[in-house]
């Protein structure tokens, strides 16, 4: 049919007829290639902390500057989620969105530190989500936390507010108990522990 048809003639045929799964093919190609460059440039997290109904006066972009540089880290590196609400939701379907994330990060070892407040920090410790944390800590540095240390079983595995002054620099937990712990199965257990050094 294209016998004796000249370029021009043989370009307005094909798109005439494979128009559209040129374009879908390309589209495609393109999509492709924008998620494989993204994941190529994307640096892994090194450090990712969630705190809970803490109601920060500070960005989480600023969090994650403050202790990058306080750590030595790449800011890049370094992820903070400060506004999930569980306890203080009004929106039932804004604290199961937030649920979904906690569950999400916790199944997927991308969360290393998470405060809550001591209502809902109890009831995770009862369903062994937090680290015991002398695994990480020495026996000197626990005893300087003294009545602000929280046990579950006889393990250490939370702080309270009171013993981190640093919450209070960012506005965070401010009018609400609440602590801090380490993910049972965080990937950086040295950076988690840097982190709760850093508040305190």
């Amino acid at each position: 049919m294209l016998k004796g048809k000249n370029a021009r003639e043989k370009t307005e045929y094909f798109w005439m007829y494979y128009k559209a799964p040129f374009l879908a093919i390309l589209a495609v190609l393109l999509i492709t290639g924008y998620w494989v460059r993204a994941a190529a440039v994307e640096k892994e997290l090194a450090f990712s902390a969630m705190l809970v109904d803490c109601h920060a006066s500070v960005s989480e972009e600023e969090m994650e500057q403050d202790f990058a540089s306080f750590a030595g880290m790449d800011a890049d590196t370094v992820s903070f989620q400060n506004s999930y609400l569980f306890s203080d939701s009004t929106s039932s379907t804004y604290a199961m969105t937030s649920l979904s994330r906690f569950y999400s990060d916790i199944g997927t070892e991308k969360l290393d530190v998470c405060g809550l407040l001591e209502q809902d920090f109890e009831k995770y410790a009862g369903s062994g989500t937090f680290l015991d944390l002398r695994e990480c800590f020495t026996e000197e540095e626990l005893s300087r936390y003294g009545a602000n240390l929280y046990y579950y079983e006889g393990k250490p595995v939370g702080i309270y507010r009171d013993g981190l002054p640093g919450l209070a620099k960012s506005g965070c937990y401010s009018k609400s108990n609440a602590m801090i712990g380490i993910i049972y199965n965080t990937k950086h257990v040295g950076t988690a522990a840097d982190y709760i050094r850093y508040l305190s």
